[in-house]
């Protein structure tokens, strides 16, 4: 028995070592259809330069990288009305994942402060950082500089400041992330674990066949019955 449960424990050690990258990739923000995604923003701007006169647009949205982008789930729009001064602050901008969403798929988050055509931006000092994502209180905090900004394929911008948005004609700060994944409803397991449920199982299962079998093999015969003198 004690050689079953050591070779069960290596089986469920190999099990999680092969599928550690899944439980990495684990580390996902998950949200459902329906459920509100709330992105954290923050936004600096430096000293002498201000924003459009009818102010900077910060709005979030999810979408898939196709040509042309499939924009799915929106925020609502957030206008700035900042002015010359040295400034920063955070915000909160919250997307409702609507009932039809790709179930299943991971899309891509963004957050886009859309400027004007002004040559100013350029190079100005102005980010957009997005630090973390919330989903029924549970907050993941962000690393947002694994997502390139270009916002189309003649776009070149860096991640976080101003770049020339090549569609809409004016200058925008984009920042990104890749891992948003839309669950197929409420409470069900993501694919990687019950695939590892699986696995595990058929790792104990095979492991105490074996046992079994070799239990069977090295077992001693069972002695003959002793003959009986006759009279």
């Amino acid at each position: 028995m004690k050689r079953l449960i050591g070779l069960i424990s290596v089986g469920l050690l190999v099990g999680l070592l092969v599928f550690s990258p899944s439980l990495v990739a684990a580390q996902r923000v998950t949200v459902s259809r329906e459920q509100t995604l709330n992105v954290h923003v923050n936004v600096y701007k430096p000293a002498g330069i201000s924003f459009p006169p009818d102010g900077a647009r910060l709005r979030a949205f999810l979408y898939k990288p196709t040509m042309p982008w499939t924009i799915y789930s929106r925020s609502g729009t957030m206008t700035l009305n900042w002015g010359n001064e040295e400034r920063q602050e955070n915000f909160s901008l919250a997307i409702t994942v609507a009932g039809d969403e790709p179930a299943g798929e991971t899309l891509y988050l963004r957050v886009r402060l859309y400027l004007d055509t002004n040559p100013i931006y350029a190079g100005s000092g102005i980010t957009v950082t997005m630090t973390a994502v919330e989903v029924n209180g549970e907050k993941t905090d962000l690393s947002v500089r694994s997502v390139c900004s270009s916002a189309s394929v003649l776009s070149t911008g860096e991640q976080g400041i101003p770049y020339w948005h090549e569609r809409f004609n004016l200058y925008a700060v984009d920042t990104a992330i890749s891992d948003v994944l839309i669950a197929a409803a409420p409470g069900a397991l993501p694919a990687w674990a019950i695939v590892a449920i699986v696995v595990v199982l058929v790792l104990i299962i095979a492991i105490a066949l074996i046992v079994k079998k070799k239990g069977t093999v090295l077992a001693p015969p069972s002695p003959e019955p002793l003959a009986v003198p006759r009279d």
